[in-house]
């Protein structure tokens, strides 16, 4: 079993809604609010290939493809768990 959040993502929240988050404004963002940022894809994606080649050295996983069996994954329905 493998559990993991999301990786680095913009605020949720529009600043511009008065909550008074931070003192100063929000850099600008090139997604959307809530999702994962190109960077954060990076993290996600260097991160699995780590835990790939991890567990192909302990012998659990083939050298290539999926192992035979099943794999369920599950995600929320937001965009940056399903990324």
């Amino acid at each position: 079993v493998m559990l993991m959040r999301h990786g680095t993502r913009t605020p949720t929240k529009d600043p511009a809604i008065p909550v008074n988050y931070a003192d100063q404004s929000w850099p600008e963002w090139s997604v959307d609010y809530g999702l994962l940022t190109p960077r954060g894809m990076d993290g996600v994606r260097l991160l699995a290939a780590s835990d790939r080649a991890y567990y192909q050295r302990a012998g659990l996983l083939p050298r290539d493809g999926c192992p035979s069996g099943g794999i369920a994954a599950k995600a929320s329905w937001k965009d940056r768990a399903i990324d």
